[in-house]
């Protein structure tokens, strides 16, 4: 066997034995199998295993306990309780079958509190693979779960109130899935910008200042929304996207504004509602209002407002029973374009407000 001289030894570059270093103790710190890590914030200690029998006592030790490269599913499971803590999910990378899943232990009743006090409860950061799922999270004064930096989360039948902001979504984050949330009471339900996405399915936004807030570049997918109750339904500005295909709109003060931007909803196998609300959709500076297969119903004062070079396109939509003012509006320049919608709407005496500047109905 060829023996190594001590020149060659002392002449490895620093750099080969720093990654070899990193290689095996990232090795060393993986996870190879599926992993249960249990909270009691009651009778747990952080210095315990975290077992069923010897629980950690907060979110954040059982998570600062994980490996640092996870390759398989790792559970943190909550007992009952109140928990008032900010959580950081950012030192942990996933393999593609990686994911930490944070939920209550059979079917216990979980609450992430801040009692007005905390700003954040949870916050991922560039980690790619984090679930949370029934789970109560209320009365942060800040972004109650903030996902920046390309991180990526799963909420699934979780509750958002009494926040300033429920959930914050920026920095080309996006997330896999938000399924059956609720979002109840916060100054801003969802706000998703720069660059970021978000997929929303079967999920609620009631009695929230503004539901959805969308700006700079990103873009809200809703399926089977219901948003009631709201000031404002829908924000969509600087060039971002906001569609609410298949969901129902109804007795918020304003739907939509919308501001350099896009509001669409283009599906023909189930039709949106939009009704009893106050204010309908403005769109100004720009905007496009994309509308197909909606039906606007009973809502009080205008329908749809374009105004400064903005765009309407109504494809197959019904206006019935609009109480007061117009249903339509174009002024300075702006568009409205109307394929195949129809009306009902013998309380105003005409269809149109009138018109101001080089403006077109088709």
């Amino acid at each position: 066997m060829a023996k190594l001289r001590y020149n060659q030894l002392f002449n490895i570059p620093q750099t080969s034995v720093e990654g070899l270093f990193d290689e095996l103790q990232s090795k060393a710190s993986a996870s190879y199998t599926n992993l249960d890590v249990y909270v009691d914030q009651t009778n747990g200690l952080d210095s315990n295993m975290g077992s069923l029998d010897s629980p950690k006592k907060t979110i954040q030790a059982a998570v600062d306990s994980l490996p640092v490269l996870i390759n398989h599913p790792i559970k943190i499971k909550l007992l009952k309780g109140i928990y008032t803590e900010t959580v950081k999910f950012t030192r942990h990378t996933l393999g593609a079958d990686g994911f930490i899943i944070l939920e209550p232990h059979e079917g216990a009743s979980v609450v992430l509190s801040g009692d007005n006090k905390l700003e954040h409860c949870i916050i991922v950061d560039f980690a790619q693979g984090v679930s949370i799922a029934d789970i109560t999270i209320q009365g942060f004064t800040k972004e109650a779960v903030k996902v920046i930096n390309s991180a990526k989360i799963d909420m699934n039948r979780c509750v958002m109130r009494d926040n300033f902001i429920g959930l914050s979504i920026s920095n080309q984050s996006s997330t896999y899935a938000l399924n059956h949330c609720v979002f109840l009471n916060n100054k801003v339900g969802l706000k998703v910008f720069n660059t970021a996405n978000a997929d929303l399915r079967d999920s609620s936004f009631e009695a929230n200042r503004v539901a959805i807030s969308v700006e700079s570049l990103s873009n809200v997918s809703l399926k089977g929304a219901k948003v009631s109750s709201n000031a404002l339904a829908f924000e969509s500005l600087s060039r971002s996207i906001i569609d609410f295909s298949d969901s129902i709109i109804t007795e918020n003060d304003n739907v939509a504004r919308v501001d350099l931007a896009t509001l669409s909803s283009r599906n023909y196998t189930k039709s949106s509602l939009v009704s009893n609300n106050r204010g309908g959709f403005l769109g100004v500076k720009a905007a496009v209002i994309d509308l197909q297969n909606v039906n606007l119903v009973n809502n009080t004062h205008v329908d749809i407002s374009v105004d400064s070079s903005a765009t309407a396109m109504l494809e197959d939509c019904s206006f019935r029973k609009s109480s007061r003012v117009f249903s339509l509006s174009a002024r300075k320049g702006s568009y409205m374009h109307l394929l195949g919608s129809t009306r009902s709407n013998s309380q105003v005496a005409q269809l149109y407000d009138p018109l101001q500047g080089d403006c077109f109905f088709g």
